[in-house]
């Protein structure tokens, strides 16, 4: 893919050989101007991959994990400094291209969600622009890469870390609907979204869970706590922009 785009790119298999090669480039003269790792490898994941590379005494160039939103990296709860960015699977062209041309024309080294943008066109993704949403979910990764697909999709987005936090941020606030984490600390999502209901404001909030588990008596349980819909982790951006287009298009049609 890479190397369509005008990249001169290599390829390897794990976080070991990726280090090699960086290091054997570099002595050779020809350095890499950027590094994409995947967050899940088998011989060492890619934050470790990325911290590991950030010792050795060389040339640093930006770094970009590539990961699915639910997918998380292991033993790893959120963002970190090694990398300066974070694209959410699967990947595409157009998405690649922009992803590094932003990091490389912005010289930030904070962390970013690169996203690809909304197909021209898409009539029904079009009209929720501007519809508001709370993501409730505690993983930091999960909120970067879940913010980054619901904010070039059009939305306006308040991310909170638990249940309880969520059912304070609707109290306080309107939104035009809440995607809600299953299982997280403090209050996990069942429980908030009872709480919820039990608002004037909440009794018609579509309210989309997030899952990991696919079960059918898990997706039945956030049916009878409340919930609308679920998603299944790991999420992809046309599943997300089904369902949300699902409860909010005929809010939002012109």
């Amino acid at each position: 893919m890479l190397n369509a785009l005008g990249f001169a790119a290599t390829g390897v298999s794990g976080g070991a050989d990726a280090l090699a090669e960086f290091v054997q480039a570099a002595a050779n003269g020809r350095p890499y101007a950027a590094v994409i790792l995947d967050s899940q490898m088998p011989d060492m994941d890619g934050i470790a991959t990325a911290w590991e590379l950030r010792g050795l005494p060389l040339a640093q160039p930006p770094i970009l994990l590539t990961t699915l939103y639910g997918e998380g990296a292991p033993g790893d709860s959120g963002p970190s400094p090694a990398i300066n960015g974070v694209i959410a699977k699967p990947l595409k062209p157009d998405a690649l291209a922009v992803a590094l041309t932003r990091l490389f024309q912005s010289g930030d080294l904070d962390a970013a969600v690169l996203e690809p943008p909304v197909p021209a066109g898409d009539e029904s993704r079009g009209r929720l622009n501007g519809a508001r949403l709370l993501l409730v979910e505690d993983n930091e990764v999960n909120q970067m890469v879940a913010a980054g697909m619901l904010q070039l999709e059009g939305f306006v987005v308040d991310v909170v870390g638990n249940g309880a936090e969520a059912l304070e941020q609707v109290k306080r606030k309107d939104y035009d609907a809440v995607l809600m984490d299953v299982q997280m600390p403090v209050m996990d999502g069942l429980q908030a979204t009872r709480a919820i209901r039990q608002l004037a404001k909440g009794m018609r909030l579509p309210i989309i869970a997030l899952t990991a588990n696919a079960m059918l008596e898990d997706r039945q349980l956030c049916l009878d706590a409340g919930m609308n819909d679920y998603i299944s982790k790991p999420i992809e951006p046309d599943a997300l922009a089904r369902v949300l287009a699902r409860w909010l298009g005929a809010a939002h049609a012109p």
